[in-house]
């Protein structure tokens, strides 16, 4: 990652780490977590991305602690951290989302969009973006959004296997 272009990089507050085990428990390695604010993405100002270890946030929406920040942000935050965990257990991030912008997944946001939760059998027949977003619209419904609320049920049964076990590699996506 060209450092030229990220103004402030900093590791995980403690609540941020409290807020990821909230969800995922220890699925991964926190402290090497860095989080960066820059101008990586010119064309998409709106867009993070996850390098390996480093969330790099757009300048507009980089947070000293996304634990302060209302629920959409923390969500938002929850879904970087989704590709972390992907990384850290051997998914190469960087060559599937390249994969899935060359296959036009990006445009109009087709890479996040999952099929009815009732017709997913595993979760690692998700590509990466939907496993990240499965798990953001996860924290919502945990945490009361009522756009997400009902379905919390159908997200825990899929979530179940990685809930129990974050590191078994074998939920990582089978796709790029």
């Amino acid at each position: 990652m060209n450092d030229q272009l990220i103004r402030r990089k900093r590791p995980l507050s403690l609540q941020e780490i409290t807020l990821a085990q909230s969800i995922i428990v220890n699925a991964a390695d926190w402290s090497k977590v860095l989080i960066a604010d820059g101008a990586w993405w010119l064309v998409y100002p709106h867009t993070a991305i996850t390098c390996n270890n480093t969330i790099v946030f757009p300048r507009n929406y980089y947070q000293q602690d996304f634990s302060q920040c209302n629920l959409d942000m923390q969500a938002w935050f929850v879904h970087e951290l989704v590709h972390v965990w992907q990384h850290q257990h051997g998914f190469p991030i960087l060559f599937a989302g390249v994969c899935l912008a060359i296959k036009g997944g990006y445009y109009r946001a087709r890479a996040y969009q999952y099929p009815d939760l009732s017709s997913i059998k595993s979760f690692d027949y998700l590509n990466m973006e939907q496993q990240a977003r499965v798990i953001q619209h996860y924290f919502l419904a945990k945490n009361g959004d009522r756009r997400y609320v009902k379905w919390l049920p159908q997200y825990r049964r899929l979530l179940k296997p990685l809930l129990q076990n974050p590191h078994n590699r074998h939920l990582l996506p089978r796709h790029y």
